[in-house]
Protein backbone atom coordinates (compact mmCIF):
# COMPACT_ATOMS: atom_id res chain seq x y z
CA UNK A 1 0.00 0.00 0.00
CA UNK A 2 1.39 3.58 -0.69
CA UNK A 3 -0.32 5.93 1.24
CA UNK A 4 0.40 9.69 0.57
CA UNK A 5 0.76 8.58 -3.37
CA UNK A 6 0.81 12.33 -4.54
CA UNK A 7 0.20 12.55 -7.89
CA UNK A 8 1.55 8.81 -8.11
CA UNK A 9 4.90 9.89 -10.00
CA UNK A 10 6.73 12.64 -8.10
CA UNK A 11 8.02 11.56 -4.39
CA UNK A 12 6.54 8.06 -4.99
CA UNK A 13 7.71 4.85 -3.19
CA UNK A 14 6.33 2.61 -5.68
CA UNK A 15 5.94 4.14 -9.14
CA UNK A 16 9.28 2.29 -10.31
CA UNK A 17 7.59 -1.17 -8.59
CA UNK A 18 4.72 -1.17 -10.14
CA UNK A 19 6.27 0.32 -14.01
CA UNK A 20 9.05 -1.84 -13.82
CA UNK A 21 8.84 -5.09 -11.46
CA UNK A 22 4.44 -5.60 -11.85
CA UNK A 23 3.84 -4.07 -8.27
CA UNK A 24 0.11 -4.63 -8.03
CA UNK A 25 -1.52 -2.35 -4.94
CA UNK A 26 -3.31 0.03 -3.42
CA UNK A 27 -2.30 3.86 -4.06
CA UNK A 28 -4.17 5.97 -1.26
CA UNK A 29 -4.75 9.83 -1.52
CA UNK A 30 -7.03 12.35 0.12
CA UNK A 31 -5.87 15.71 -2.02
CA UNK A 32 -8.94 15.20 -4.57
CA UNK A 33 -6.57 17.25 -7.19
CA UNK A 34 -3.69 14.68 -6.52
CA UNK A 35 -6.53 12.20 -6.69
CA UNK A 36 -7.24 12.82 -10.20
CA UNK A 37 -3.31 13.12 -11.24
CA UNK A 38 -2.76 9.85 -9.15
CA UNK A 39 -5.68 7.78 -11.39
CA UNK A 40 -4.04 9.38 -14.51
CA UNK A 41 -0.50 8.23 -13.65
CA UNK A 42 -0.72 4.69 -12.27
CA UNK A 43 -2.82 1.45 -13.03
CA UNK A 44 -2.78 0.14 -9.35
CA UNK A 45 -5.97 0.79 -7.44
CA UNK A 46 -6.02 3.96 -6.12
CA UNK A 47 -8.66 5.42 -3.53
CA UNK A 48 -9.37 8.82 -2.97
CA UNK A 49 -9.19 8.42 1.45
CA UNK A 50 -8.31 10.14 4.06
CA UNK A 51 -6.43 7.42 6.79
CA UNK A 52 -6.62 8.44 10.44
CA UNK A 53 -6.17 6.23 13.48
CA UNK A 54 -10.19 6.05 14.32
CA UNK A 55 -12.90 5.89 11.86
CA UNK A 56 -15.62 8.77 11.10
CA UNK A 57 -15.53 12.12 8.87
CA UNK A 58 -13.25 14.63 9.47
CA UNK A 59 -12.75 18.17 7.67
CA UNK A 60 -10.03 17.93 5.35
CA UNK A 61 -8.47 21.43 3.38
CA UNK A 62 -6.24 21.78 0.63
CA UNK A 63 -3.87 24.80 -0.25
CA UNK A 64 -1.49 25.26 -3.07
CA UNK A 65 -0.63 21.77 -2.80
CA UNK A 66 -0.89 21.47 0.61
CA UNK A 67 -3.30 19.18 2.39
CA UNK A 68 -4.49 17.74 5.61
CA UNK A 69 -6.88 17.15 8.36
CA UNK A 70 -8.42 20.37 10.03
CA UNK A 71 -7.71 19.79 13.69
CA UNK A 72 -11.08 21.14 15.07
Amino acid sequence: MDIEAYNGIEISNTYVLEKKYSWDGICVEANPVLFTQLQKNRSSLCLNLCLDRSEGEVDFATDDGFSGIVDG
